[in-house]
């Protein structure tokens, strides 16, 4: 299986597919073919936009969704 390293409406459904179904990120991410360390990243990304750290006007698609995963995980 290919590694994503770019988030997209399809990889946060496969993520979102195989948290519910696993307790662990780590299979989960291995599941849905993301690096634990770009998942991560993902979230720190959309916790420094949640915390207002990060002009929204100037955000990038992938920074988006990365904050409405961000907020759907609250």
């Amino acid at each position: 299986m290919a590694r994503r390293t770019s988030l997209t409406e399809k990889v946060i459904k496969d993520l979102e597919k195989h948290i519910m179904q696993t307790t662990s990120i780590r299979i989960a991410c291995g599941c849905a073919g993301v690096p634990v360390s770009t998942y991560f990243f993902w979230l720190k990304q959309a916790q420094e936009i949640a915390d207002g750290e990060e002009d929204e006007s100037l955000l990038t698609k992938e920074e988006i969704l990365c904050w409405n995963y961000w907020i759907a995980l609250r």
